[in-house]
């Protein structure tokens, strides 16, 4: 099994609420499996499960430059 990902959006409006603001696509083995809205802790825990993301990365670049690092 292969997950893989891909950022659909990063939501400025919710994390301006508190709110998750990044929504993602889970893919198994290339099908998509899941949407889920993700923290930056989150990102992190997919990151070292599953190994190098570039969808990942983006998103976490999204909440570093609204200062969100935890």
């Amino acid at each position: 099994m292969t997950l893989t990902f891909e950022l659909i959006e990063f939501n400025s409006r919710r994390l301006l609420r508190g709110a998750t603001a990044a929504r993602v696509a889970v893919f198994e083995d290339g099908e998509q499996t899941d949407v889920l809205w993700m923290t930056p802790k989150d990102l992190r825990a997919n990151k070292r499960e599953y190994g190098p993301s570039p969808a990942l990365d983006q998103a976490l670049a999204h909440y570093r430059s609204h200062g969100i690092t935890r």
